[in-house]
């Protein structure tokens, strides 16, 4: 699936668009509140942690990610 198969429209809150991908993907995901989600995806050496955090009055959006 490429991101040109998701709807383009009015922006809203990117966590959601995440969500979706990890759904996809069969990542395991945990979703804490509305504007942050925590994906744990297995790659070849390691497994990866990813956080995601909209903060809407910003309109920032943060991205860590563990080893």
């Amino acid at each position: 699936m490429s991101l040109a198969d998701f709807e383009t429209g009015a922006p809203g809150n990117p966590v959601d668009l995440v969500e979706r991908l990890a759904a996809i993907n069969d990542w395991s995901f945990e979703r804490s509140n509305e504007s942050e989600i925590t994906l744990s995806i297995k790659g070849r050496n390691t497994d990866y942690n990813v956080s995601f955090q909209w903060m809407d009055e910003l309109e920032a959006f943060h991205i860590a990610c563990a080893l």
